[in-house]
């Protein structure tokens, strides 16, 4: 415990001893390898905080924290659908998941891929059934959906948005896309589309990775 208060404050070199020093009086204690998981991957070592944190979960497969540890080990180690996977997996497996999980697994479908798109869109409906109105949700829902060329789709998503939120910068954008499919051609309007899902998705990977 007070490795991981050590931890908590960013004094990773006595976090590290006093996790090593717990190793040695019960090698097999249960929670040890979730705390050096967990530091491992706050100290940018995410290999061995997969290693670590998939061990652990060989023991207890019901621990959600863990899961959601785990696919951002995986994210940074640049593994976006196996991230998405362990994601699902902490949602499944929380009693209350926050919005912010849902909205993860849904980013690293993202990066996974256009074929893994369709699996997004579907986190994104699951997330907005479950807490109605989620700004963040909605606007990813929006944008698999123009990027997939769905602008019915878009535009049901789109009208869920109180009005005055349309004159947000993030909307505007999405709405002129949405513009653009029906005043240009769809290659042109898609290709726009792409790009700024695909910026997104490299945005999302380089917060992990760094």
């Amino acid at each position: 415990k007070r490795g991981d208060l050590y931890r908590r404050h960013q004094d990773y070199t006595a976090a590290a001893r006093d996790f090593e020093r717990a190793a040695r009086i019960d090698p097999a204690h249960l929670m040890l390898d979730f705390y050096r998981g967990r530091l491992q991957q706050e100290t940018g070592n995410p290999a061995a905080a997969e290693r670590l944190l998939a061990r652990y979960l060989e023991r207890r497969p019901s621990d959600a924290k863990a899961w959601k540890l785990r696919s951002e080990a995986n994210l940074s180690l640049g593994v976006p659908e196996q991230a998405a996977g362990y994601f699902k997996k902490a949602i499944e497996l929380s009693t209350s998941p926050s919005p912010d999980l849902y909205r993860l697994r849904v980013m690293a479908l993202i990066a996974a891929g256009e074929l893994h798109w369709s699996t997004a869109m579907e986190s994104v409906g699951e997330g907005l059934t479950r807490f109605g109105l989620e700004m963040t949700l909605l606007g990813l829902g929006t944008d698999i959906a123009l990027a997939s060329g769905q602008t019915k789709r878009a535009n049901e998503l789109i009208g869920r948005l109180p009005t005055e939120l349309l004159d947000l910068p993030q909307w505007i954008a999405r709405n002129q896309l949405l513009t653009c499919f029906l005043k240009q051609s769809n290659f042109y309007c898609l290709q726009q589309a792409r790009a700024v899902l695909g910026e997104r998705a490299q945005a999302f990977l380089r917060d992990y990775s760094s």
